[in-house]
């Protein structure tokens, strides 16, 4: 649909794209983030006992770990939330996330900021059932920095009219494909 959107048509653009996305956005870009997750959990947040206080779970033995093709199921759920906010409903509002302007900018940081918050929190959620791991709110601390990035991007869109639907687009796009579908 993106590439139709953005005037693609062809079957070999179309197949350029999904491998793009299969292969750099969800594989390459997924085992890192998992092994990264993976890395932090197994190094910094396992519980010497095994157990955490009260809840039940635990062996007690302290040698269970987190295994990475869980780390790599935590970040596909958490994905399966972004890509709907990313990829569903942003095509969806391309039409007007894709205008110039303070609030398509506006609207389009806030999905961004929103979709990559629910990456995190839904990581920390998986990461949070395993009872044999501590603090793993470490999870969550991306979003002050998202939070942060957003405040920024805030202030460039009043300035600039900076968005990141653009911004993205323009990835996978060129700018020229974009401004001339949407007439922007």
């Amino acid at each position: 649909a993106w590439c139709i959107g953005f005037g693609r048509g062809s079957p070999l653009s179309v197949l350029s794209l999904a491998l793009y996305v299969l292969l750099v956005d969800f594989v390459v870009l997924g085992a890192a983030l998992s092994t990264l997750a993976w890395t932090v959990a197994n190094t910094y947040l396992l519980l010497p006992s095994g157990g955490r206080g009260g809840r039940s779970g635990g062996s007690g033995g302290g040698d269970e770990r987190v295994e990475w093709l869980y780390a790599f199921d935590v970040h596909c759920n958490g994905l399966f939330v972004l890509s709907l906010l990313l990829h569903v409903l942003q095509y969806l509002l391309l039409p007007l996330l894709l205008r110039r302007g303070f609030w398509p900018a506006l609207l389009s940081n806030t999905l961004y900021a929103a979709a990559l918050s629910a990456y995190c929190y839904l990581t920390f959620l998986g990461y949070n059932e395993l009872p044999f791991l501590r603090s793993t709110e470490v999870f969550v601390f991306p979003v002050v920095a998202i939070g942060g990035a957003y405040l920024v991007s805030v202030v460039l869109a009043a300035t600039s009219g900076f968005s990141c639907t653009w911004l993205v687009a323009s990835i996978y796009f060129t700018d020229a494909e974009v401004a001339t579908t949407w007439g922007v």
